[in-house]
């Protein structure tokens, strides 16, 4: 099992509008954006990567953090941990993958809320619409413990079932 985490007082922020445009990446621009075809590509790789994958979510997962989270077989998330996607309010569009992995988590209705009103929930209502696996108190520390506990598991058997699920949604 692999931990996926962040430094500092965020899981992950985003990515860096401003610093996008500015740099005329095809965000106002016109020309091609390089950022959101890596992105996807990461994205599809954690989420077909064989071995189970676990974001520790600390602090903020937002746009593109949540979206990374939500690759993720599992989302462990401490008390401070907040999701949300500002799509709507920046005018961008998600990937039809990635409204696809929100949509299985947290169902039609409520990746439709997320999505047009751009709004932000925190842990305990992440957790009530399915957003997060687990809750817990030190982030870093029980997604180690987590994925410990599914390192010592038949690796075959927990990989097969990864692969099944994915391919039923």
């Amino acid at each position: 099992a692999i931990v996926f985490a962040g430094e500092g007082s965020a899981f992950c922020a985003g990515a860096d509008i401003v610093r996008r445009t500015e740099e005329h990446t095809g965000l106002a621009h016109g020309s091609e954006d390089s950022f959101r075809p890596r992105f996807e590509l990461l994205c599809d790789e954690i989420e077909h990567h064989p071995a189970p994958i676990i974001a520790a979510v600390h602090g903020p997962a937002i746009g593109a953090g949540t979206q990374l989270t939500v690759a993720c077989d599992f989302r462990v998330a401490g008390p401070d941990a907040v999701f949300g996607v500002p799509a709507s309010k920046l005018g961008i569009v998600l990937s039809p993958a990635n409204v696809r992995r929100l949509v299985q988590l947290v169902g039609p209705h409520n990746a439709k809320d997320l999505l047009v009103t751009s709004r932000y929930v925190d842990r305990d209502e992440a957790n009530r619409l399915g957003l997060v696996t687990r809750c817990v108190e030190d982030t870093r520390a029980d997604a180690i413990a987590f994925a410990s506990e599914i390192a010592s598991l038949a690796p075959i058997t927990v990989q097969s079932h990864k692969r099944a699920v994915t391919l039923c949604n």
